[in-house]
């Protein structure tokens, strides 16, 4: 029997890898989806244990591609998302069953073997020629994931679809335009342009009431008191969150202190070593990503920030001077164009950890012989102007927003590789945020990046 293991984890990867092949099954693997449809176009297999968030196509696309093309190899879903609505999706998609990580083996296992009874009861034989296949049960040709005789008849309900969609669309926004014409479109725009206002870092805002307590007071009331609800529950998990990591710290310590200890013991396995070396860099990266989560907690509970005089131009020869060693170690040619004299009104630490989080960046994903250039001068309306540049693989332009997101990374790969946890971008976000500046991204894939960020020379309010 033989098995397709599709994870972008490789930890997990060559874990499952080791027990199926204890197991006796011929075990294959991919990375992405990319490397998984390849190998399922050119293989057939038993079975296929398949992650739904991986990187270039996305296991649900896999999926519904694996279906489409005649491949009805039993697939079991192997992911985080486990909430009733996830497993509909994926079932619906294609899945046969769907297991939620974090899972027990002695069930994985369970599992594969009812899905190789079942797949064994109704066994098709395909023989597949490029992109001709043919179903040896039914006598059914497919091409490109449709029975040829079957082409014309699909063209002919798609157009009449269009047609009939195109009919009901026009009858319908007549309809809509007609219901909201006249005097109630004013009151409604005025509320749902205040409603858009409103989002998660503006949740104190609320609708005006009317002085008449007609339908439009009804619904400002009503949609007032979903936002204080919302208030709330947004409070409450900025407050869950930060308690969690607060306690999660002590129990990864000491775990973190047993497996030092344990790896250093002279009569340990070779192989057992380095899965324990393995296992003590995934809590690191585990403690690494606590301590973000309850930094980001912190600040996402907090309205400001501690003020004080600032002199940035210290700030950041203190903060370069930190880095000299990796300058010098990946041979990084660095440039300062800084104006002395730049003061701010701010918070000295939180402003530092910004810079480092930058800087470290800009290091991480750079090259052995790249640049950085960091720049700071003053604007007009007092205001203050930092910008860091970087060689590097850059940024793709659809990224470039989204880069600031929670536990966002352009590829996952790369960040596993250099620890990242998709915060540190955040991070900076909230902080330049609570100093009242605005931060920005420029980049050009394959080649640099280079972040600006804005910043008052006092606050405000």
């Amino acid at each position: 029997m033989q098995i397709l293991v599709v994870d972008d984890d490789l930890d997990l990867l060559e874990e499952l890898t080791h027990v199926l092949q204890e197991e006796k099954y011929k075990v294959d693997t991919a990375a992405d989806g990319e490397q998984a449809l390849d190998k399922l176009f050119e293989h057939l297999y038993d079975i296929v244990l398949l992650d739904i968030m991986l990187p270039k196509i996305d296991g649900l696309t896999v999926l519904k591609e694996m279906r489409q093309n005649q491949i009805n190899t039993p697939v079991l879903m192997l992911t985080a998302k486990g909430d009733v609505d996830d497993k509909i999706k994926g079932l619906d998609s294609g899945a046969d069953d769907y297991l939620a990580k974090p899972f027990d083996m002695a069930e994985l296992m369970a599992r594969i073997r009812a899905l190789l009874r079942r797949s064994g009861e109704n066994k098709d034989i395909h023989l597949r020629i490029d992109a001709i296949d043919l179903n040896t049960k039914t006598r059914q040709v497919t091409k490109v994931g449709k029975p040829i005789e079957e082409l014309d008849e699909d063209i002919v309900e798609l157009i009449q679809s269009i047609a009939v969609g195109l009919l009901a669309t026009t009858i319908f926004l007549v309809w809509l335009s007609y219901m909201i014409a006249g005097k109630v479109l004013k009151p409604i725009r005025t509320i749902n342009s205040l409603a858009r206002e409103i989002n998660d870092k503006t949740l104190n805002k609320r609708i005006p009431l009317g002085e008449h307590q007609d339908e439009l007071y009804m619904l400002a009331s009503s949609l007032n008191q979903m936002f204080d609800r919302l208030q709330y529950s947004f409070q409450r998990q900025k407050e869950f969150i930060a308690s969690a990591s607060h306690e999660l710290k002590t129990p990864i310590t000491l775990l973190l202190i047993f497996m030092e200890g344990a790896i250093h013991r002279e009569n340990l396995p070779a192989k057992f070593r380095q899965r324990l070396i393995r296992h003590t860099d995934i809590l690191r990266r585990m403690r690494r990503l606590v301590k973000n989560l309850l930094d980001l907690s912190i600040l996402e509970l907090k309205d400001s920030v501690e003020s004080e005089k600032v002199c940035l131009f210290e700030l950041v020869q203190f903060v370069v001077e930190e880095y000299q060693e990796v300058f010098a170690a990946k041979k990084i040619n660095l440039e300062l164009d800084l104006t002395t004299d730049v003061n701010i009104v701010g918070d000295r630490e939180r402003l530092q950890r910004c810079l480092i989080n930058l800087v470290d960046n800009a290091l991480k994903y750079n090259v052995d012989g790249g640049e950085i250039k960091i720049k700071l001068f003053e604007e007009e309306d007092d205001k203050v102007h930092l910008s860091l540049f970087n060689t590097g693989p850059g940024i793709p332009r659809d990224d470039l927003e989204r880069v600031f997101e929670q536990f966002y990374r352009v590829e996952k790969s790369r960040s596993i590789q250099y620890g990242g946890s998709g915060l540190g971008l955040c991070i900076v976000k909230r902080i330049i945020e609570l100093h009242g500046g605005k931060i920005y991204i420029e980049s050009e894939q394959g080649a640099w990046t280079r972040v600006h960020i804005i910043l008052p020379k006092t606050r405000r309010g």
